[in-house]
């Protein structure tokens, strides 16, 4: 499997922009890190929570999983909270906000992380653009500032997508050959 892949959401002060890419050769899966770039080195500006939303061609792409990661705080242990929409087809909608102190996201946080890991399975071939429809940031300071973003535009290539026939397939064309074959060994022996 060749596959690079990178979404970066530059948080402003940012001085880095990047771009990833990928190409899933032969295999059906991918998953996908949506990262942010821009911030305080465990100082502030931290991010306190975020909304995005993604566009992506569901001809080509089907969202199998979304996982947080902990830069926010742990979800298990209720220090954040995340929750993922795609009821729309083609639209990925993530929220994530964190129930930690400032300087407590000081001290989680470097300048880029991990948001959100996404999880893709290829049901086509072709290019499918990811496009952020809308970004919300805001850092961890109650009232809550927004924070300005950009993001890099990216896509996903699928290539070679070829599909595996399931083991109840063969037995039916087995089955349907062995009934071809028996009227004819039968009516050689009449």
């Amino acid at each position: 499997m060749n596959s690079r892949f990178c979404v970066i959401i530059a948080a402003y002060p940012a001085s880095s922009v990047g771009y990833y890419y990928s190409t899933i050769n032969g295999k059906l899966r991918s998953a996908k890190s949506l990262n942010i770039s821009g911030l305080g080195n465990y100082t502030a500006d931290s991010l306190g929570g975020f909304s995005v939303d993604i566009l992506f061609s569901d001809s080509i792409l089907s969202l199998d999983s979304v996982s947080f990661s902990d830069y926010l705080g742990d979800i298990d242990k209720d220090e954040a909270d995340g929750y993922t929409d795609n009821l729309i087809a083609g639209l990925i909608h993530l929220d994530e906000v964190s129930f930690l102190r400032t300087d407590e996201l000081d001290a989680l946080q470097p300048s880029s992380f991990t948001l959100a890991t996404l999880t893709f399975t290829a049901v086509g071939s072709g290019k499918s653009d990811l496009k952020f429809d809308s970004i919300d940031l805001s850092d961890a300071e109650l009232p809550a500032n927004t924070l300005s973003a950009s993001a890099s535009g990216t896509y996903i290539t699928v290539a070679g997508v070829t599909t595996v026939p399931e083991p109840s397939t063969m037995v039916l064309l087995f089955l349907g050959l062995s009934a071809l074959a028996v009227p004819c060994r039968w009516n050689r022996r009449n």
